[in-house]
């Protein structure tokens, strides 16, 4: 799998656009009867109904921002991610978490099946590792990164400009319900309160 930095998917979208233009512009001249022979403005219609299907379709298939939710609970943190593919992202920091990082049991499994529900997978399980790093990687990789701390409070990083975690806002969370998402007794406490 191919992963494009966000100035390559922004620069293809924009190709993608002006192929369009262009393709519409040439099929507009060719029906004005642009006193070309016939052979070539059929060679160049062809040409711009091809390049207006492919471009089409590019726009299409693009998939929409990547997201990440991460919990905080304690010393370790889930991180779950919007599709399934979108774990092997993580694949290029899977030698910087592999220390920190163990495999979910059949109750963590249990437990957090519940995201499923909202479109997210639980993709790791790390322990004692400090939130910034954590944060720092998450926002590198997804445009969009979705925190909730020990305390049971949302922090929302839009980094789809940007691969630096600049500023958050509090209180955005992912999930149309909030009642899916498994609590700490400290969370729940806290939530209550």
């Amino acid at each position: 799998m191919v992963i494009l930095p966000r100035n390559e998917i922004t620069r293809t979208r924009t190709l993608s656009v002006l192929a369009i233009v262009l393709a519409v512009a040439v099929l507009i001249g060719l029906t004005r009867g642009a006193g070309l022979p016939t052979v070539l403005r059929l060679g160049l219609g062809a040409i711009a109904l091809g390049s207006l299907a492919l471009s089409g379709l590019h726009l299409l298939s693009m998939r929409g921002p990547s997201k990440v939710v991460m919990f905080h609970q304690g010393n370790r943190t889930i991180i779950a991610t919007n599709h399934l593919h979108q774990a092997n992202r993580l694949r290029f920091f899977r030698d910087l978490l592999s220390d920190h990082s163990v495999a979910f049991s059949d109750e963590d499994r249990e437990r957090w099946s519940a995201l499923a529900k909202e479109g997210f997978h639980p993709v790791f399980n790390v322990h004692d590792l400090r939130k910034t790093y954590l944060l720092t990687i998450c926002c590198m990789t997804f445009d969009q990164v979705y925190v909730l701390d020990h305390l049971g409070r949302w922090d929302y990083f839009d980094s789809r400009n940007t691969s630096e975690p600049t500023y958050s806002s509090r209180g955005v969370s992912p999930f149309r319900d909030d009642s899916i998402v498994p609590l700490t007794p400290g969370q729940q406490s806290q939530a209550g309160a």
